[in-house]
């Protein structure tokens, strides 16, 4: 149970740097490069578009986890359940913005997007552990 631990606690950390790694790309990001205009490089959209999704990815897999150990004390796998629901989250968010950006978001696309993320959730937590 010890090495669980100590192996949690530094998964943990490296949650934690690369949050903050991430959040300092996307400011990076979002003070340095201008946004592309019509014609322009996409080059400052496609990294908006990823830092963006790596910190949202880092912060809710933690803001997951500490839901997840505190308030509904499940210990288990709890760490590897966060991670898979950050990146589903990331996912949903950061498609939302994107469909947004091309003008093609209304309420009924948003619905889809919110669904499968939904369904793909449903699957991994019924999938029989290893």
């Amino acid at each position: 149970m010890r090495l669980a631990k100590s192996v949690c606690r530094v998964y943990l950390t490296a949650l934690v740097v690369a949050a903050c790694v991430s959040w300092s790309a996307f400011c990076l990001v979002l003070s340095k490069l201008d946004p592309p205009l019509e014609g322009a490089s996409k080059l400052g959209l496609v990294l908006f578009f990823i830092s963006l999704f790596f910190a949202l990815v880092a912060s809710l897999s933690l803001l997951v986890y500490s839901v997840r150990k505190y308030v509904t004390l499940q210990k288990e796998n709890a760490l590897n359940i966060s991670i898979r629901q950050g990146i589903l989250l990331s996912i949903l968010a950061t498609s939302i913005l994107f469909f947004q950006h091309l003008r093609i978001l209304n309420w009924w696309s948003g619905i889809l997007l919110i669904s499968t993320i939904i369904l793909i959730e449903f699957y991994f937590s019924s999938a029989p552990p290893e």
